[in-house]
């Protein structure tokens, strides 16, 4: 079952307006126009982001949907989710291209940093984006970072 306050970034007890805002923040991050030159790896991944956004939005933002989502979720809440380490993963694509686009940051262990991760999680990460073909090469840390399409 995945987990809809996750996919929004909100808190389970969170008010009908955080839910919205959550829903516009996601939306204008996942939209697929906001990659214009990106490739079709890039914008599958945008779209389905925005997706599994519409969803969770849709069951939360709905009070009888989301009071039955909730209790179901209860009842799950001791296994794994087995889409999670996915949904992580999406989160970090999505912050590591933000940073690089909009804050500038060219090299790993910058975005490590700003992450708060171990640099080496950081590195296998860019070398799965680079091999999925988000981001170019990389030919070593102080070389500029480039996402495909830019």
């Amino acid at each position: 079952m995945k987990d809809y306050y996750k996919i929004l970034g909100i808190r389970p007890n969170a008010s009908k307006k955080e839910i919205e805002l959550a829903k516009k923040g996601r939306s204008v991050q996942y939209h697929p126009d906001k990659y214009p030159d990106a490739d079709e790896t890039t914008l599958k991944w945008a779209s389905e982001n925005m997706k599994k956004v519409n969803v969770a939005y849709g069951v939360l933002s709905n009070p009888e949907q989301r009071a039955k989502y909730d209790a179901l979720k209860g009842c799950h809440d001791d296994k794994k989710d087995y889409d999670e380490d996915e949904d992580e993963e999406n989160d970090l694509y999505t912050k590591v291209i933000t940073i690089v686009r909009d804050q500038d940051v060219g090299s790993i262990s910058l975005i490590q940093r700003i992450l708060g991760l171990e640099y080496s999680h950081v590195k296998k990460l860019f070398q799965k984006m680079e091999r999925e073909g988000i981001l170019g090469p990389l030919k070593s840390d102080v070389q500029r970072i480039v996402i495909k399409g830019s």
